[in-house]
């Protein structure tokens, strides 16, 4: 018994101490942000500052919420087709995810809210600081009520500096003060449009996205090792009571 509880301590250990090392690395991030342009909140660094609805794409439909409830409704569905990516992906931040589709008729319809490589959806409706930033492989689609979708002017500002600016905890604030509804906050493209950002240099963004691209495989490594440790603990815990 003194075997087991000691083996058992052991390896309860290490899933504490590796769930300890990806908290660790889920904060690298941030703090590579922080050092590279300083709080938005202060801008220390005197970046120049410029409204969000500056910043998107001189195209039609650049910043655009998803279609009213009425246009987009369940038995409009399909099996297969155009998809419908709602906060169930960007709250995973996992486009791959779920199967709800609209046919070729409906998607024509709706194609102003088509998604494109490198557009940010954000979470309108209880969740905002969730972001996804399309890839370049996605399946064609349209975002649902529940998303906005901004197509950037890249020449200005990079989606995944935006993205990691939008998701702190100051912008995230800012954000929410802005925020209306009772229980619920929602953020609308009026809200999103007059935020004021500021615009570091695009090298340094490049820069900043390179470093945190690095720092991102360093968390995926520490999950898959947090989440192999948490297994061999189950796996040990299991034995023992069946011992």
């Amino acid at each position: 018994q003194r075997r087991i509880v000691d083996l058992l301590s052991r390896a309860e250990g290490i899933v504490r101490l590796r769930w300890e090392a990806e908290k660790k690395a889920a904060e690298l991030i941030p703090a590579l942000f922080l050092d590279m342009f300083g709080n938005p909140a202060t801008n220390p660094k005197g970046w120049p500052v410029k409204l969000l609805g500056e910043l998107a794409a001189s195209e039609k439909y650049a910043i655009k919420a998803g279609p009213f409830g009425s246009a987009l409704k369940k038995e409009m569905y399909v099996p297969t087709g155009y998809k419908i990516y709602g906060q169930e992906q960007v709250i995973r931040d996992d486009l791959s995810y779920g199967d709800y589709y609209i046919d070729d008729s409906k998607y024509r319809e709706l194609e102003s809210c088509k998604i494109q490589t490198h557009d940010l959806l954000i979470s309108l409706v209880g969740t905002f600081g969730k972001i996804s930033v399309v890839p370049e492989a996605f399946q064609p689609g349209i975002i649902n009520p529940r998303l906005m979708k901004i197509t950037l002017d890249r020449s200005q500002i990079l989606p995944r500096f935006l993205k990691a600016l939008l998701t702190g905890n100051t912008m995230r604030a800012r954000i929410e003060d802005r925020s209306h509804g009772g229980t619920m906050s929602i953020v609308n493209v009026g809200i999103m449009k007059s935020l004021e950002i500021f615009v570091p240099p695009l090298a340094l963004q490049s820069q900043f996205v390179a470093n945190a691209d690095a720092m991102l495989s360093v968390q995926t490594q520490q999950s898959a090792a947090t989440t192999k440790a948490q297994a061999t603990f189950d796996a040990l815990l299991a034995q023992a009571f069946s011992a």
